[in-house]
């Protein structure tokens, strides 16, 4: 469903960052260029291989990951990402879950249907 793309913030202790990124409820994952996470120096796992739903094709990918302070139209969670560049930038499900996104593939906009606390059981 990638339709529009969203400008996000992304937070690293005193480093920000602003990116627009491709909205896809049908990625579960939010991705982000490996050089994005070098230059905001983020503290992230050692790079592995996973493999990921692409174009109705299964594809390995080269993927580090992280939590970071992600802010949608002033709306901050703290929520994890993968830096890879082996796919486009995506602002994934489980991003969109924790605002409460809803994604409006008509209008091609998300609103923020829920931006308070949220709570996994």
């Amino acid at each position: 469903m990638g339709l529009f793309k969203e400008r996000v913030r992304l937070c690293w202790k005193d480093r920000t960052a602003d990116v627009k990124l491709l909205v896809s409820a049908g990625a579960s994952y939010t991705t982000i260029p490996s050089e994005l996470a070098d230059r905001l120096n983020v503290l992230a796992t050692p790079e592995v291989e996973i493999e990921v739903l692409a174009d109705e094709k299964v594809k390995k990918i080269r993927a580090r990951g992280s939590y970071l302070w992600i802010e949608i139209r002033g709306f901050r969670k703290f929520g994890g990402v993968l830096f890879t560049d082996d796919i486009m930038p995506i602002l994934g499900a489980l991003t969109l879950e924790l605002f409460g996104a809803v994604v409006d593939p008509v209008k091609r906009e998300l609103r923020i249907a829920r931006p308070g606390p949220v709570a996994f059981y």
